[in-house]
Order: C-alpha cells, then sequence, then structure tokens
C-alpha cells in the first residue's frame, strides 16, 4: 500500500527480518522518512546476502540509511516513539516497559542537547547488546 505524508507508516516486515537475523537494528530506520522509503520504493532498497545457520538469506543493508551517530535530538525522539510500539508489538508489553523506561531515563537527563552525542553513544551501545 501507499503511505502518504498525512498517514501513520508502518514497520516494514525488512525490520522485523533484520531483528530475526540476530543484527543491531538501527533507531534511524524508525524515522519516518526510512520508513516511508521501506514501505512506497521497496525495489530501491538494498539487500544484502548474509549466510546463516547454512542457508543464504537477504537482509536490509542499513549502511543506506542515515548513520545512529548523526541523529538529531528530536528525530532520535520521534524515532524513540515508534521504537516502542514495535518493540510492545514484537516482544510483548513487559519489554516496552523496559525500553520505556530507558529512553525515559535517556530523554529527562539534565542539559540533555548539550550531552545528547553522549546520550546518543550510551543509547546504541545499550541497544546493540
Amino acid at each position: 500500500p501507499i503511505i502518504t505524508p498525512d498517514m501513520p507508516v508502518p514497520v516494514s516486515n525488512l525490520v522485523n527480518n533484520l531483528a530475526d537475523a540476530g543484527f543491531h537494528v538501527p533507531l534511524t530506520l524508525f524515522s519516518r522518512d526510512s520508513l516511508y522509503k521501506l514501505q512506497n520504493q521497496p525495489l530501491v532498497v538494498k539487500m544484502v546476502k548474509v549466510h546463516q545457520n547454512g542457508q543464504n538469506v537477504y537482509i536490509l543493508d542499513s549502511s543506506q540509511f542515515p548513520a545512529e551517530m548523526d541523529m538529531r535530538p528530536l528525530d532520535w525522539y520521534s524515532a524513540w516513539e515508534r521504537y516502542l510500539e514495535w518493540i510492545s508489538a514484537r516482544q510483548g508489553l513487559i519489554q516496552k516497559r523496559m525500553w520505556s523506561c530507558h529512553f525515559h531515563f535517556l530523554a529527562r537527563k539534565d542539559k540533555f542537547t548539550d550531552h545528547f552525542s553522549a546520550i546518543l553513544l550510551f543509547d546504541i551501545e545499550i541497544r546493540s547488546s
């Protein structure tokens, strides 16, 4: 289905497949622009072949999207909202609550924008582990 700018954009199965294959899912995949591209332009999305469990599988090449370390605070905040909904759908309310606590802990730090680079780095490390 074609998604228009005024519609909520669903998370693509390509994001789910990346997570299912055990790869880090960058928060930038939850930006409106990235989700829009995944939903409306699937034929231009690059895939990579990986060998896993004795099989070749194709997964989303996340390098074609903006780097997480280049996120701005507002982009980070809006991507987190979509990420929490995705986590809830995939892993349930307990996991959503856990990640929500993590997000709110970081978002409420003193001088958030002044320390955003360090906060973002910490956030990426925690979500990658």
